[in-house]
Parts: C-alpha cells; structure tokens; sequence
C-alpha cells in the first residue's frame, strides 16, 4: 500500500503519525520527506505541456551520476542462455 500526503510542516501533529499508524498497523513503512518549493516542476500548466528547460536540466543531472556497476542490465540479471535469470 503507499499513501502521499502534501501538508506544511506546521500540520504535523501526533493526531497525524497516529493515524499514520492505525492505517498502517504493524507494517514496516518508509517515510520520505520533501521541500515541494525546491523540486523542479517539468509541467508548467497542463495548458503549457513540458518545461523542456527542466527535463533537460534532470538528464544533466542523471548523465553526470556515477557509474556504480558497469555491467550491462543481461550481466547483473543472470540470464542464461534459455533467457531465464539465474
């Protein structure tokens, strides 16, 4: 199940990690946190269409991440040669 909440910071309260937890139970969850006037919007308006300045600017920052495996996606996944992972 995954939920999303947009909310100022100041409506944070225990009435809302309570019923945080009586939606969840005794699941294991994930929290994550979020300045929404610092993410970088690609739709302007939906009138507009894409802020290719801004999608542009993502690719940048997603070509000059490392290379943290150099294998190739068939290398990390197995297959064999019946094209099954291993």
């Amino acid at each position: 199940m995954q939920n999303s909440y947009r909310l100022n910071a100041q409506q944070l309260d225990q009435k809302f990690l309570e019923s945080l937890k009586t939606l969840f139970q005794d699941r294991e969850i994930e929290i994550l946190v979020r300045d929404i006037n610092t993410t970088v919007d690609i739709f302007e308006s939906k009138s507009k269409g894409v802020d290719l300045t801004a999608v542009n600017q993502i690719c940048h920052q997603i070509r000059s991440l490392p290379v943290l495996d150099s294998r190739s996606p068939n290398e990390i996944i197995g297959y064999n040669k019946f094209g099954v992972p291993e």
